[in-house]
């Protein structure tokens, strides 16, 4: 029996192909989730950044409306006390300038924390080993980075095209400060004028630019919470029974 066996040819296992491909799926995925886990929060921490800068915003039009309502009050020839309204005007526009101010700081901590998102991101992917994989994540990268950087531009241009108003307004309060008169008041008629024109277009440009980051919000959300669920998803994806009741 022993001589029997001895003669039979002996095969020795040999790793196959296709375990190691299925080890090496198995790490890519333990990796991915974990990178989906990591960049969902760098992306809502992005988020509330970008729901901070837009408070300010919303409030920076709100002040800058009420400091237009002033001045046009004084303008008019409408304020009661014109003295009193004036210095209404002073405190009000300081207070919007502070506002814009505190709008333009808020942004910068959004380009902050998008580079530090990305960064992380690009790093990720660099480990890949897969390039069907690893460039399939570029792209997707790459649309989210768009995404990101559309938002912080029209932030970024929506204060650069608060400026030129605020600085408008500034000239012409002070020289009311000089002569509150009738007179005076008429001659600004013509500033006035283009003063509020530009105003429009600013508070029509902001309300423009709120609408369009909430829907980039909702997407970027939307996305950040498709990572978790694939980051929690179990590892068994096939179709089952409850997959093909419908």
């Amino acid at each position: 029996m022993n001589k029997l066996i001895q003669g039979l040819p002996v095969f020795q296992a040999r790793p196959k192909p296709a375990l190691f491909a299925l080890i090496g799926t198995v790490l890519l995925l333990c990796f991915s989730n974990a990178m989906a886990q990591a960049g969902s929060k760098e992306s809502k921490k992005f988020l509330d950044y970008s729901q901070d800068a837009r408070d300010s915003l919303t409030d920076a039009r709100s002040e800058l409306e009420s400091t237009v309502a002033l001045y046009n009050m004084l303008i008019a020839g409408e304020a009661k006390k014109p003295e009193s309204t004036y210095k209404k005007l002073v405190k009000a526009l300081e207070k919007s300038e502070k506002v814009a101010e505190k709008t333009g700081d808020r942004v910068k901590k959004m380009q902050k924390q998008a580079d530090k998102v990305f960064n992380a991101w690009a790093e990720g992917l660099e480990s890949f080993e897969n390039e069907s994989l690893k460039e399939l994540g570029m792209q997707r990268m790459d649309a989210s980075k768009q995404r990101y950087d559309g938002m912080i531009e029209r932030m970024t241009l929506t204060g650069e095209a608060y400026h030129p108003l605020v600085s408008s307004l500034n000239d012409q309060v002070k020289m009311m400060g000089f002569d509150l008169s009738p007179a005076a008041m008429s001659a600004l008629q013509g500033p006035a004028q283009e003063l509020n024109g530009m105003a429009d277009e600013l508070f029509a440009r902001i309300d423009a630019v709120l609408d369009e980051e909430q829907k980039d919000e909702v997407a970027i959300t939307g996305q950040s919470d498709e990572l978790a669920d694939q980051s929690d998803a179990p590892a068994d994806q096939s179709d089952g029974p409850d997959d093909q009741s419908e």
